[in-house]
């Protein structure tokens, strides 16, 4: 099999598989009116952004188990801390700026963007009273979900641009990263 083949049809069965549990959590949010109107674009984009992110960040582990353990971990911080922390942040009047810059930040970790998304949807009525200056003509605005879809749709460019540098051999004089 050729490696071209092989990544291809790696990618449309990952893409494939990660659309079900996404068209999943679409539905459910609708069946249980949760009021999340720009969530869905970002659990359709999600696998798009985190499946050549995961198969760039696989090669820099020696072994399989430390490589899920370490990816599961940097999202659970990014995606599960980080968004609150920033959320948090950006609601604060004297911190507010730091939480601007860091959603820009965590945004290099595909699954900030949906959990940024999430926090949003469930929470900008609460968040345009506080800071009204946010409040834009759309939610799709760059500085709100914008950005998000645009990294998203970035990571998926950036990614396989790496994945396809490092199968030809590039990065071969570093060798993997953690050897453990």
């Amino acid at each position: 099999m050729s490696l071209p083949a092989y990544w291809i049809s790696n990618l449309i069965f990952d893409l494939f598989k990660g659309l079900i549990p996404s068209a999943i959590v679409i539905g459910l949010i609708y069946a249980y009116d949760l009021g999340w109107s720009n969530s869905y674009v970002m659990f359709l984009l999600y696998p798009v952004g985190v499946i050549p992110f995961s198969y760039v960040t696989s090669f820099l582990f020696s072994t399989e188990n430390v490589a899920q353990s370490i990816t599961i971990f940097l999202h659970f911080v990014f995606a599960g801390i980080g968004s609150i922390v920033v959320f948090i942040l950006k609601i604060i009047d004297s911190t507010k700026e730091v939480g601007d810059i860091l959603g820009w930040v965590f945004k290099i970790v595909p699954s900030f963007c949906l959990t940024d998304t999430i926090m949003f949807d469930s929470s900008k009525a609460r968040l345009f009273l506080i800071r009204p200056s946010l409040k834009k003509d759309s939610d799709f605005d760059i500085t709100l979900l914008g950005g998000n879809i645009l990294f998203l749709c970035g990571h998926f460019v950036l990614w396989m641009f790496v994945l396809l540098l490092i199968e030809n051999g590039v990065f071969n004089c570093f060798g993997r990263m953690i050897n453990v």
